[in-house]
């Protein structure tokens, strides 16, 4: 458990192979854990290459592939971090090449999304849309193994019942979208944070309120951003409480020690601090309401339409918590007044 393959970084999708240490040549095949497949093609037209490269080259040691299978096949389990597109999109392919092979599915683990309603009053069932593209209807009715908070995925070799073991916890952190959830290696406290945490800049956010391993970082590229309404501060705090050793997040290069991955997640509170006392101090101001727009112009200002646009959503993140809180309420014509 002493060796990290990273293929590529920054702006894509980060997706991780993580699988049990100490494995021994010619023994059975261990588990073989993916977080996250990347996008949908034709971005995965390129990634699956670099999947099965770094599968290859993770070695004898770390995974048994049979001579002439594709090493695709040998991954035993696939968790999949929340419902974004760029996260979930390459499962339709990788699942494609076991069923070629005539060979049962690895197990698929996801975090449930409610049904949601749109802002035009329709319902869209992210999870039920997610297995009909992915898998075909004969398979619907056992397709998804669901997580639940603090979960355990162990990873051992299929040989033993002893020696050392990777466990992966699960740590449901709601925010960015409703179903985000973090992964926690039990043994060594390295956290895979998703797009909770990015290893570049700060997430973006829907809901404000509320052993050393083997790994692979394989990238696509292409991420988008949901907002949905109460939980990311709770949850930034509960993988603070981790104090994790490592952070290995959705994009962007991971943080290497605990000292720089604490730092990390505490960066992250103090943003969503300091944004929420710039919105109050905006509304202090002011002796009228102001809209969302109003707000997110002063917060940014000159920089642009394509920024305000975009700063929208997670300015009124931050209005629905400070509501929750009692600090703001929202006027019928829409706009925000400091109570």
């Amino acid at each position: 458990m002493n060796r990290k393959l990273m293929l590529l970084g920054f702006q894509g999708t980060n997706c991780y192979l993580v699988h049990s240490p100490d494995s021994h040549p010619g023994a059975d095949a261990q588990c073989l854990c993916l977080i996250d497949t990347g996008s949908a093609w034709p971005t995965s037209s390129s990634f699956l290459p670099l999947l099965r490269e770094g599968i290859l080259a993770l070695g004898e040691r770390a995974i048994k592939v049979v001579d002439g299978h594709d090493p695709l096949t040998s991954i035993t389990d696939i968790v999949l971090t929340h419902r974004h597109p760029d996260h979930v999109g390459g499962l339709k392919s990788i699942l494609a090449t076991f069923r070629a092979k005539n060979l049962p599915y690895p197990r698929v683990y996801k975090f449930p999304h409610p049904v949601e309603t749109l802002a035009s009053g329709e319902t869209v069932d992210w999870d039920q849309l997610l297995i009909d593209d992915a898998w075909p209807t004969s398979a619907h009715a056992t397709a998804l193994t669901w997580l639940k908070d603090g979960q355990q995925i162990p990873l051992q070799q299929k040989s033993t019942t002893s020696g050392p073991t990777c466990t992966l916890r699960v740590v449901h952190t709601p925010g960015h979208t409703e179903d985000s959830i973090s992964l926690v290696i039990a043994e060594t406290g390295e956290l895979f944070t998703a797009d909770t945490v990015l290893g570049q800049g700060t997430s973006v956010f829907a809901d404000l309120s509320a052993c050393k391993s083997f790994i692979l970082v394989a990238v696509t590229y292409g991420w988008n951003s949901d907002f949905v309404d109460g939980a990311d501060m709770a949850s930034l705090h509960k993988l603070l409480e981790l104090q994790p050793s490592t952070v290995y997040p959705g994009h962007g290069p991971h943080v290497e020690d605990q000292t720089s991955s604490i730092a990390k997640i505490e960066e992250y509170i103090n943003h969503r601090n300091e944004r929420e006392r710039q919105i109050m101090a905006v509304l202090q101001e002011k002796t009228t309401d102001q809209s969302v727009r109003d707000i997110v112009e002063e917060l940014y200002a000159g920089l642009g339409i394509g920024v305000y646009i975009a700063a929208e959503k997670p300015v009124i993140a931050h209005l629905k918590k400070l509501a929750n809180d009692g600090k703001v309420m929202k006027s019928p014509d829409g706009k925000w007044r400091q109570l």
